[in-house]
C-alpha cells in the first residue's frame, strides 16, 4: 500500500515539476519577445507649463494644453486643485469656455 502510494505522490510531483518548467519557458519567452522599445511620441513639442500654472484661472486653451502635455482632464485637474496640491492650488473652478 505504501509503494503504491509513494508512485502516485511521485506521479503527481512530476506532473507538478512539468508544469512548473512549462510555465517558466513561457515566461522566459515572454520576456524574450516583449518589444521594450515600444512607447508613443507625441508630434507636438514639449511646452514649459510654470505659466499656465501660475496662472489665477485657467481658459479651455489652457486646459486643452495641460490636457495634451499630462493627460489629466479638465476634472482631474480641478480635483487636484481641490486636493490642494501645490502646484495645482491657485486657479479657480471657474474658467471661460
Amino acid at each position: 500500500m505504501k509503494g503504491r502510494i509513494k508512485k502516485i505522490a511521485g506521479g503527481f510531483f512530476r506532473l507538478f515539476m512539468w508544469v512548473l518548467a512549462a510555465n517558466v519557458l513561457f515566461y522566459i519567452m515572454g520576456e524574450l519577445t516583449i518589444d521594450r522599445t515600444a512607447h508613443f511620441t507625441p508630434s507636438y513639442a514639449q511646452v514649459d507649463l510654470n505659466e499656465t500654472l501660475g496662472k489665477e484661472v485657467w481658459s479651455a486653451e489652457d486646459y486643452s494644453l495641460l490636457y495634451r502635455q499630462t493627460g489629466l482632464t479638465e476634472a482631474g485637474l480641478r480635483d487636484m486643485a481641490r486636493e490642494d496640491i501645490p502646484a495645482f492650488s491657485r486657479p479657480s473652478s471657474a474658467h471661460t469656455r
